[in-house]
C-alpha cells in the first residue's frame, strides 16, 4: 500500500463518509467566516464615522480588505456545495471543479504564508498555525481526490439527436 491514493480517511473511515465530512466542516466553517467578514465589514463603516484621527483610514482598509475577503469565502462556499452535490450524487466534474480551487487556493494561500515569513514579522505560533492549515488543507484535498479517482465515469453526455 502507497502513500498515496488513500484508502481510508484518518486511517478508519470510508473515503466517501470522509470526504463528506470534510465538505460539511469545510462549509460549516466558510459559512461562519463569511459571518465574521460581515461583521469586520460592519466594524470599518463604524470606524469611518468616528471623527478620530487615523479612523477613517482604517475603517476603509478595514472595509476593503473584509471585502474581498467576503468574495472570496463565497466563491468558496459555491465551490463547497458543488463539491457536496457532487459526492452525493457521484459526479465527477463537481468535485474536480472543487478541488481545482481548492488547489489553486492552496498555492495562494502558501505563496502568501511564505512572503510573510520572508518580512520576519511572523511569530513562531503563526508559523506553527500556518503549517498546521497548510499540511491538514493538503491531506483533505488528497482525500477527496483519492475518492475521485475511485469513482466510476458517470458524467455520461448525451448526445443530441433531432
Amino acid at each position: 500500500m502507497g502513500l498515496y491514493p488513500f484508502d481510508y480517511c484518518c486511517f478508519c473511515i470510508d473515503l466517501r463518509l470522509g470526504s463528506l465530512i470534510i465538505g460539511y466542516i469545510n462549509l460549516i466553517g466558510n459559512i461562519a467566516l463569511l459571518v465574521l467578514t460581515v461583521f469586520g465589514i460592519e466594524g470599518g463603516v463604524l470606524l469611518e464615522s468616528l471623527n478620530l484621527v487615523g479612523a477613517y483610514e482604517l475603517g476603509v482598509e478595514l472595509i476593503a480588505g473584509n471585502s474581498i475577503l467576503l468574495i472570496i469565502i463565497a466563491i468558496f462556499i459555491i465551490f463547497t456545495v458543488l463539491l457536496l452535490y457532487g459526492l452525493h450524487k457521484n459526479r465527477r466534474s463537481f468535485i474536480k471543479a472543487y478541488l481545482i480551487y481548492s488547489g489553486i487556493f492552496i498555492i495562494i494561500y502558501a505563496i502568501i504564508f511564505f512572503v510573510a515569513l520572508g518580512n520576519g514579522r511572523t511569530g513562531a505560533a503563526d508559523i506553527a498555525e500556518n503549517v498546521i492549515t497548510l499540511l491538514l488543507s493538503i491531506y483533505f484535498i488528497l482525500v477527496i481526490k483519492s475518492y475521485y479517482d475511485s469513482v466510476q465515469v458517470q458524467d455520461v453526455q448525451v448526445a443530441y439527436r433531432p
